[in-house]
């Protein structure tokens, strides 16, 4: 079975660096504004850019100007490590930066 083994946000809303081991099970309790909805975006925009659907997702945010975290670095990294049985584990990487009214992908 295919298995996320953890997350890395950077640079997300209010998320400036975050690494998020993974479970089977997960919930996400706290209060108003703590980052439980971002947490959920960048998850759902890291699952969009696999699929090649990150434009739209990213659009439906509101664009990388209102999910990058303000004051801090222009950039957004999303990774995530993956478990994959009978094979190398699997590292997905995204960033994107700011450029203009819309955004790049840096090499």
């Amino acid at each position: 079975m295919h298995r996320v083994k953890k997350i890395h946000i950077k640079g997300f809303r209010r998320l400036r660096a975050l690494e998020i081991e993974m479970r089977p099970l997960m919930v996400l309790i706290g209060a108003n504004s703590v980052g439980k909805t971002s947490i959920l975006d960048a998850v759902s925009l890291l699952s969009a850019s696999a699929a090649g659907k990150l434009n739209i997702t990213l659009n439906s945010l509101g664009g990388v100007a209102d999910v990058s975290t303000r004051g801090q670095s222009a950039n957004i990294t999303l990774e995530a490590e993956m478990e994959c049985p009978g094979h190398e584990p699997l590292h997905y990487q995204l960033e994107i930066a700011a450029k203009g009214q819309g955004y790049t992908i840096p090499m």
